[in-house]
């Protein structure tokens, strides 16, 4: 079933893959962003049924909105002018309930705005999740983050980002 306007998980997973190209460590940044969507979704398989709190496929909520508004950095803000034809001034947090790209690229804004460097282990991926986007208040669990992960690995491998390392070898 088809919650945030677009036609399937593996669709999902492309559109992030194509977004986090335009960031610096792509792989990491797909991992984490996937792990997120698997987690606080299934992939856009799980209905949203808040009103206010965590919108659209990444269960965004107002005060991370506003944080990434306020804060994120001017060549960020080019980036995403320059790359996505956004103007984030123009862009509400209802604009992101059925948007998967603007949800995703606010996502990697809200990950930038971390000073601690993402996690290359899926069990430090979801610590990094439960601090840092669940929170203590949230429902979430770090199990929660691993199985939800797992669940949807095919498809997140799938358009995993092949490092020059491994394609040299």
């Amino acid at each position: 079933m088809n919650y945030y306007g677009y036609g399937n998980p593996e669709e999902v997973a492309r559109i992030v893959h194509r977004i986090c190209y335009h960031f610096h460590t792509p792989d990491l940044r797909y991992k984490m962003i996937c792990g997120i969507i698997a987690a606080e979704t299934q992939f856009g398989t799980y209905p949203d049924r808040t009103e206010s709190s965590g919108i659209g496929i990444m269960q965004f909520d107002p005060i991370a909105f506003e944080d990434v508004q306020l804060n994120t950095r001017q060549k960020y803000r080019d980036l995403v002018s320059k790359q996505f034809e956004i103007k984030m001034d123009l862009v509400n947090i209802c604009c992101l309930r059925y948007d998967v790209s603007l949800s995703v690229i606010y996502g990697i804004l809200k990950l930038l705005r971390i000073p601690e460097l993402l996690p290359d282990r899926l069990e430090w991926q979801a610590h990094y999740w439960k601090i840092h986007w669940n929170t203590s208040s949230g429902k979430g669990s770090i199990q929660h983050y691993i199985d939800s992960y797992n669940k949807w690995k095919k498809i997140i491998g799938e358009y995993e980002y092949v490092s020059s390392k491994s394609s040299s070898l």
